[in-house]
């Protein structure tokens, strides 16, 4: 008697750790089935040598980032050399990139890979160069070996609707952002046409032959604040100044892009008036909604207190203050009608 219950107290033990076993075993699938595998985006093999690059996503909006690796596989008797850091990636801020030390894969060979993490600057679709690696035999320097990818792209768009729709929108302006950044609308264009007739026709023809008057070098076209600030925060983060502990310096000048920024878009004298001048015109100002007020009066300040009150940000409060400004442009900046 005692041996049967022994057996059907095993039985129910074993049954309850067979079933704990498969629930677990499916959660661990349904958790590797939502990590998201790198898409490779270029490889070039040549005999034992291979070259590829890769990302998480082919396709961000503004408010994402973007991981890119380049990866090598040689054997032991080469060596590699990775193409120039933030090669073909113009088109994007470099926020921290990581170079892995060489692995022993399971096929004999040496593999050597660098992880980049991008920070997209403009929305457009982007069109990543050839990009070059070099292989050198060990044994003979003179003998190397260039593999170069083939272009391709990547898509950076701006945030979707939805994401306008959960501001706080300011009850004064009762403008959306979307309507600000959508260009204008072709059916209003065929509306005048169907409405002015002859006389658009008679203003069309006066303009042309205004035009053709002109002098013959007409001006070069203007180019869009956000180009401009954009670029201007590029060219800020290349020169390091952090890096060189001239960090009052970076502060001055960012807090300058973003007051010339707002001055080229808005037309709001912002360079010309003192912190204070400039939050308290803010306060009626209906060209801004809420959200963005508050963020420019926290940037503005926080700039103030590094300047002039030898306040000493970390690294995050760095980061922060770059995001903001570059944010800020984003969400703000003027949409091209070609």
């Amino acid at each position: 008697m005692k041996n049967v219950r022994f057996t059907i107290l095993t039985l129910f033990v074993s049954a309850l750790v067979f079933i704990a076993g498969c629930k677990k075993s499916k959660q661990v699938n349904e958790k590797n089935a939502a990590i998201p595998s790198d898409i490779t985006k270029a490889e070039i093999v040549r005999g034992p040598m291979t070259f590829r690059i890769k990302v998480n996503k082919d396709k961000i909006d503004l408010r994402d980032k973007l991981t890119m690796i380049i990866e090598a596989e040689a054997p032991e008797k080469y060596s590699f050399q990775f193409p120039p850091f933030g090669e073909g990636l113009e088109a994007f801020g470099v926020l921290d990139y990581h170079t892995q030390e060489p692995l022993l894969t399971s096929e004999k060979k040496i593999l050597y890979k660098r992880t980049y993490l991008l920070d997209p600057l403009l929305s457009d679709i982007h069109k990543i160069p050839p990009i070059k690696a070099i292989f050198q035999e060990k044994a003979s320097p003179s003998k190397k070996y260039e593999l170069e990818t083939e272009p391709f792209n990547i898509e950076v768009s701006l945030p979707p609707k939805d994401f306008w729709t959960k501001l706080d929108i300011d009850d004064k302006t009762a403008l959306l952002p979307e309507e600000s950044l959508n260009p204008f609308a072709k059916r209003k264009l065929y509306w005048i046409f169907e409405t002015l007739g002859a006389l658009l026709l008679i203003v069309i023809i006066i303009l042309l032959i205004h035009y053709y008057r002109r002098k013959k070098q007409s001006p070069p076209p203007k180019i869009p604040a956000h180009i401009i600030a954009l670029a201007a925060l590029k060219k800020l983060l290349d020169e390091d100044l952090i890096e060189q502990n001239r960090t009052k310096e970076f502060y001055s000048r960012i807090s300058d892009i973003l007051r010339t920024y707002i001055e080229n878009r808005f037309e709001i004298k912002a360079p010309e008036y003192t912190t204070q001048e400039f939050l308290q015109k803010l306060t009626t100002a209906q060209t801004f909604i809420k959200q963005q007020k508050k963020l420019l009066a926290h940037f503005l300040e926080h700039c103030d207190l590094v300047k002039f009150a030898e306040h000493q940000p970390d690294d995050s409060e760095i980061q922060k203050t770059f995001d903001a400004c570059k944010n800020f442009i984003a969400e703000t900046q003027e949409v091209v009608v070609s």
